[in-house]
């Protein structure tokens, strides 16, 4: 019986680069919206299909190169955050990916 090999595929999704929090695959993180990251959340919602949640590449913000990977990551949750200063957004870390 021979192994099944995965083979890349290509993925467009919104990119989030974030200096902190690191997200890893399995991982549930809030992340605070900043304007980039609202733009990004945005865009990764309205392009997912109808009852599913949205996705975005979450990737390292370096300040001397362009990162080489990422994560895939799913919108769990958006809304208010406790106190009521700025809004969130719940992600969950899906699995890695080549930039």
């Amino acid at each position: 019986m021979a192994d099944a090999i995965s083979t890349p595929r290509s993925l467009s999704l919104p990119v989030l680069f974030l200096a902190d929090p690191i997200v890893l695959p399995g991982m549930v993180v809030p992340i605070e919206l900043d304007d980039a990251a609202q733009a990004a959340v945005q865009a990764a919602r309205a392009a997912a299909p109808d009852g599913e949640p949205g996705r975005l590449l979450i990737a390292p913000h370096l300040d001397d190169r362009y990162p080489t990977h990422g994560v895939i990551a799913s919108i769990v949750q958006v809304g208010r955050v406790a106190g009521g200063i700025g809004s969130a957004a719940v992600v969950r870390g899906e699995k890695r990916a080549h930039i």
